[in-house]
């Protein structure tokens, strides 16, 4: 009896381990799933962050590369539809491209929701401050600017520019007036720019300048018009002080198909882009979600 009752207990005690360890088994293996499940989850909306982010690079026609020190943006002006193709982009994303447990939202710095359309249209270039921004995304002008303090992280700039819409008149005709202020190189806020415009027929206007892009005393900085054949294209272009403010370069565009390269030659190879508008992904079901600024693509080439 006292035998059979030892039996018992311990038969007890071994199904009662058997069921813990099934029990713990089960939780481990749930918890398992649980993790894998909120990785894959994670993989997608990372995936579908890089996804959009691509496509709106795409869209605003500009494609930006760094070969070592030089950072090179190729672009396109006018802008032609870029803010409409933005609308068209957002309202294909939420109807077709979107499962029904993601959400997508677009932010501004201060994280209040906007539409795609009214993307920021200025990029800057870190830890410089250099801003490259246009009014719009219409793009009938360029501004590019740097603080005073960051001025000698540039070298040299170049910019060559393709018009295809217009012939210039009379390529002798093409003056500075007034001519950039000259400077010294080396001396603050002296910065060296190779300027080259082929027109359709392929006439070339290449100029060549040291030019002080912060005059204390606000004197004009150097203004190129470019007169056309086709009087309907006219474009100008300020180096320098205008309109009480001071420039790297600012162009203005009426009328002209542009097809445009500009390059920076910059003292370090450590910079990086920011773009002040937020993208954030986000799995309903898993509350997994992504938000950071939108990253302009960069191709990055050695050299």
């Amino acid at each position: 009896m006292k035998k059979g009752f030892i039996l018992t207990a311990i038969a007890t005690v071994l199904f009662v381990l058997l069921i813990n360890v099934a029990f713990q088994y089960s939780k481990s293996s749930s918890a398992y799933s649980q993790r894998v499940s909120e990785m894959i989850v994670s993989e997608k909306v990372g995936y579908i962050f890089d996804d959009i982010t691509e496509d709106i690079t795409n869209i605003t026609g500009l494609s930006i590369t760094q070969q070592g020190y030089n950072l090179i943006f190729t672009d396109s002006f006018p802008g032609n539809g870029i803010s409409d193709r933005l609308a068209y982009y957002e309202d294909f994303m939420r109807s077709y491209y979107l499962t029904p447990e993601l959400e997508v939202t677009f932010l501004n710095p201060a994280d209040q929701n906007i539409s795609l359309n009214t993307l920021s249209s200025t990029i800057t270039v870190e830890p410089f401050n250099m801003t490259y921004r246009y009014t719009d995304f219409a793009k009938t002008d360029l501004f590019i600017q740097i603080p005073y303090s960051q001025s000698a992280a540039i070298n040299f700039i170049w910019y060559n520019m393709s018009v295809t819409t217009g012939n210039f008149t009379d390529l002798s005709k093409i003056k500075w007036d007034p001519k950039p202020k000259h400077c010294d190189l080396g001396d603050p806020g002296c910065i060296k720019v190779y300027i080259r415009v082929n027109d359709s027929i392929n006439q070339e206007y290449i100029s060549t300048t040291d030019f002080d892009a912060f005059d204390p005393a606000g004197n004009p900085g150097g203004h190129l018009n470019i007169d056309f054949s086709n009087e309907s294209c006219k474009m100008e272009i300020w180096l320098g002080h205008y309109s009480g403010e001071d420039y790297l370069m600012n162009l203005r565009i009426f009328g002209c198909q542009v097809r445009s390269e500009m390059g920076f030659t910059f003292n370090s190879t450590n910079f990086w882009l920011d773009f002040p508008t937020k993208l954030k992904v986000r799995d309903l079901n898993y509350n997994t979600s992504k938000k950071d600024q939108i990253n302009i693509i960069v191709t990055k080439l050695l050299k």
